[in-house]
This record gives C-alpha cells, structure tokens and sequence, in this order.
C-alpha cells in the first residue's frame, strides 16, 4: 500500500507541474497575442497617416510631367520612390498587404473595416503602377483565343 502512496504523490506531481507548464504557455501565448494585435494597430495608424497625407495637394512643379510623375501618390503609398522597379513594387506591395490583411483583426471590428480600406488601396495602387510598368501584360490578359 505504501507504494500505491508513493506512486500517487508522484503522479500528482507531474501533473501539478504539467499544469504550472501549460498555465505558463498560455500566459506567453496570450501576451504574444496582445502584442501582435498592438503592432498590428500600429501598422495600421501608419498606413493610414500615409494616406492621409497623399490627400493633400503638392508643391507645382515647373518641370514636364511623365506618365510615372502621375504614379507617384501610389509609389509613395507603397513607401517607394518613383524609379523602383516592378520586383521592388511588387515586393512592397505583397509585404504591405499582408500587414493590411483584414483576417488578421477580429471579424466585425473597426480595424477589420480600416484595414479593407488599406487593403483596397493598395491593391488599386499596384494595379496601376503594374499596368504602367509593364503594359504587355494586360494586353495579354484581354486576349481572347
């Protein structure tokens, strides 16, 4: 009987410390949880101060306008400058858009809606700085065999 003691006080252990352990990841769990949703909203505050800010009109320029002059409101939305190449776009574009992911915020949320919103504009961005860079390619894409 003395054994049955002993073989349950042990057993109880491991399972106290089991549960300290699983208790102590989801404490971390948890805090990474806030912390990625806190970066998230921040990413978010910056996108959209980014935007806010290509609504305001610019300086005159008395220099000739080039067709990628008119991109530069959506070169700056993607954080590059108007002599990137398609590669650099598109890699800004793919890093930026999985930062404005709506899945990433709580379904129904503010955030969710704000970070559509983004999302939207980058996309239409893109879209356009592509089209301009490489015009073959929707030439190609209305092709009809």
């Amino acid at each position: 009987m003395e054994i049955l003691k002993r073989l349950s006080l042990v057993v109880r252990s491991y399972i106290a410390t089991a549960n300290d352990k699983l208790g102590a990841i989801a404490a971390d769990e948890g805090l990474r949880t806030a912390q990625s949703s806190r970066q998230a909203r921040d990413e978010l505050a910056k996108a959209l101060e980014r935007i806010g800010s290509l609504d305001r009109p610019a300086a005159a320029t008395p220099r000739r306008i080039t067709p990628l002059d008119k991109l530069a409101p959506d070169f700056r939305l993607l954080g590059l400058d108007a002599t990137a190449g398609l590669t650099q776009v598109e890699a800004a574009w793919r890093r930026l858009a999985s930062r404005a992911d709506p899945k990433r915020f709580p379904a129904g949320s503010e955030e969710e809606k704000r970070a559509a919103e983004i999302l939207g504009s980058l996309n239409e961005a893109y879209a356009r700085i592509r089209e301009a860079l490489n015009p073959t390619e929707g030439r190609f894409g209305r092709l009809e065999l």
